[in-house]
């Protein structure tokens, strides 16, 4: 059986951090096929898959590394066309919620929860040989109210009972909680798991003014940036100009 999976991950240059994701899908297959897997086919990559750590872990449990030859992405073809299949889907869906493209992630990962999913046979009807349920599926981007418990009311009797929240994705294994973001957790929101939440998929969550107010904080941090940059190179400039005048005085005193 060839089983190809699909792994999210952002750019890094530390192999570890890099590693953790491809090893972490690595486990989850073997534990659900219950067999072993006998080879790791991936592209010649050399930071997701390539790399000491990695081969390290592959190297333990017997499974034999195979990557593309250099320059033969014509070799990659089932994985760059399910590349350019998810982009779609995940650009689609962030066109049609309105979303900022800072939700990329997971765009794609939402694309590919769905990808699997659906179809005349799913990906997971042919892996696990039972139809998926789907009745838990929502649209992508809409707004989503999550329930706040009482402890976490800010007033008990008649304020908020729920806080409006933009649905992102799913989670493996349980069709009974949602990711979410919450525009009012941290600066500019934050993404959180909840089970008690009601989704109403005709209006979507991001609004212009949610929209303008994220632009102006990254606004906001960049000015901050230049100015402690600004800062840093007049104190070193200040600090040049006393070594130097240091020097002087030091050569003056030597000649005297």
């Amino acid at each position: 059986m060839t089983v190809a999976a699909t792994v999210v991950m952002r750019a890094s240059h530390r192999a570890a951090r890099v590693t953790a994701a491809p090893a972490a899908a690595l486990t989850s297959l073997r534990h659900e096929i219950r067999d072993n897997i006998k080879c790791f086919r991936s592209d010649n990559g050399s930071g997701e898959c390539n790399n000491s750590i990695f081969l390290g872990l592959l190297g333990e449990k017997g499974i034999t590394f195979e990557p593309s030859h250099p320059y033969t992405q014509h070799k990659n073809g089932t994985a760059d066309r399910m590349i350019w299949t998810l982009n779609v889907k995940a650009g689609s869906m962030m066109l049609d919620a309105n979303v900022l493209i800072i939700f990329w992630p997971e765009a794609i990962r939402t694309a590919c929860y769905l990808h699997s999913l659906t179809d005349n046979r799913s990906p997971y009807e042919a892996f696990y040989g039972t139809i998926p349920k789907i009745r838990h599926l929502r649209q992508f981007g809409c707004r989503a109210y999550k329930h706040i418990p009482p402890a976490q009311r800010t007033e008990k009797k008649f304020g908020n009972r729920s806080s409006m929240c933009m649905m992102l994705g799913y989670v493996h294994n349980t069709t009974k909680i949602w990711k979410i973001w919450d525009f009012k957790l941290g600066r500019t929101g934050r993404a959180v798991e909840c089970s008690s939440v009601v989704f109403d998929e005709e209006e979507n969550a991001h609004t212009e003014e949610q929209t303008e107010a994220i632009e102006f904080l990254d606004t906001t941090d960049e000015v901050q940036t230049e100015e402690v940059q600004t800062n840093k190179a007049q104190t070193d400039r200040a600090q040049d100009e006393t070594n130097e005048m240091n020097d002087a005085h030091g050569l003056e005193n030597t000649s005297k």
